[in-house]
């Protein structure tokens, strides 16, 4: 909502999420961030995208995350209109964790590729699944996994091909089959 200069080199950040979440979807990172700013045209809305990063990343952003929109697009046209004022993402020192509108992100995944956009479009998925819509005990936690895994892997016909999904789901399938019973 607002940005408050302390007049000491720091600044306060005011912010409010209009939507109801369950408590470990809230979150607050602090750093020496860089802020890159673009908008999504989504389906009812235009939609900012904030990606904070550490400025020794800023010059990789554009290349770890230029799906993007291409994957927010491919949601919407299966999911519905994104379901949040914000599209953020936030480096992180570890792990990957579905915040609503700012996911956590980890550092090493902004690299100037594409080689984690699985990552991301999991993460992402759980606008839908899991921020949005979420299970109501700890054992229903696959409901929310499960859907991110499949869409980290059926968007990979939209992008590249029906061969590269097909592959992938299969190699998950195997690893499901091998390893769940355990």
């Amino acid at each position: 909502q607002d940005t408050i200069d302390n007049g000491d080199g720091t600044k306060t950040w005011i912010w409010q999420l209009n939507h109801r979440v369950p408590t470990y979807l809230a979150s607050v990172a602090v750093g020496d961030y860089v802020l890159y700013e673009d908008e999504y045209m989504g389906l009812e809305d235009t939609v900012p995208v904030q990606i904070y990063t550490r400025p020794s990343e800023a010059s990789k952003v554009e290349g770890s995350f230029t799906h993007l929109k291409q994957i927010l697009e491919w949601f919407e046209t299966r999911f519905g209109a994104y379901p949040f004022g914000r599209v953020g993402y936030t480096g992180t020192a570890i792990g990957a964790m579905e915040h609503a509108t700012n996911i956590a992100y980890p550092h090493f995944a902004i690299n100037g590729g594409t080689s984690y956009e699985s990552l991301l479009t999991h993460e992402l998925s759980h606008m839908w699944f899991g921020d949005r819509v979420t299970f109501s005990s700890a054992e229903d936690m696959w409901l929310n996994e499960g859907w991110a895994t499949f869409c980290e892997i059926y968007y990979l016909e939209e992008l590249y091909s029906y061969d590269q999904y097909l592959s992938t789901m299969r190699t998950e399938h195997r690893e499901v089959l091998r390893k769940t019973h355990i």
